[in-house]
């Protein structure tokens, strides 16, 4: 029929049709898939993420965000920054999937899924660790602003191959997720109008807004 539609509303697809499911990842629509459909190879090359379920998922496109504005006349932040202070940097990356495509190497499925498009993944079974099961899990310690995705260094080397990324180390400190920055970064006069506030005396900006009563 080539026609999107919601699924609880209609089920004149399900017989005789072949419905993709949609769904949303990361800030994007995508086709949901194992990766062995006749239709995949027209894919080959386009970056993919892996679900929890191990299904592969297609990005088509890019959730509507929010139109960047002028913060209190100041710069106009790019639309990247607005995924920037809003990703949940707490969530953490491990070695939770192993490719046995690739002679059985564990990989994230977050950060390393689209590496593995169409392969015979499984589940990672946890590393010994002191006698007990105990998964290594990695801090989400960077963000592309090519991708507009926030990763783990540690497990995904893709970013750091230059055009089209660059890269924004995010740290801890105090409380808070923090861009690391020198301050001459043609982004930093929007980030910093669009956060409104900062460490005095230090080249870093939170990624959470302050309490209005925090003083530093």
């Amino acid at each position: 029929c080539r026609v999107a539609f919601c699924s609880e509303l209609c089920a004149h697809h399900g017989v005789g049709h072949e419905v993709i499911p949609v769904d949303e990842y990361e800030g994007w629509h995508c086709a949901r898939c194992t990766g062995s459909e006749q239709w995949f190879p027209i894919f080959a090359g386009v970056q993919t993420f892996q679900d929890n379920e191990g299904n592969l998922l297609v990005p088509l496109h890019r959730k509507p965000a929010a139109v960047a504005k002028p913060v209190e006349d100041g710069p106009c932040p790019p639309p990247w920054m607005f995924e920037l202070v809003t990703t949940d940097f707490a969530k953490t990356c491990a070695r939770d999937r192993v490719c046995n495509t690739c002679g059985g190497a564990p990989f994230c499925g977050h950060c390393c899924g689209e590496h593995h498009p169409g392969h015979d993944t499984t589940t990672s079974i946890p590393e010994e660790k002191d006698g007990s099961e105990a998964a290594v899990v990695h801090r989400r310690d960077s963000f592309c602003t090519g991708c507009r995705v926030a990763f783990c260094s540690d497990l995904c080397a893709h970013h750091a191959s230059g055009e089209g990324h660059e890269v924004i180390p995010i740290d801890e400190f105090v409380e808070w997720h923090c861009v690391r920055c020198t301050g001459s970064e043609w982004w930093f006069p929007a980030l910093h109008c669009l956060l409104r506030l900062g460490f005095r005396g230090r080249a870093w900006q939170p990624v959470r807004t302050f309490p209005v009563d925090q003083e530093w």
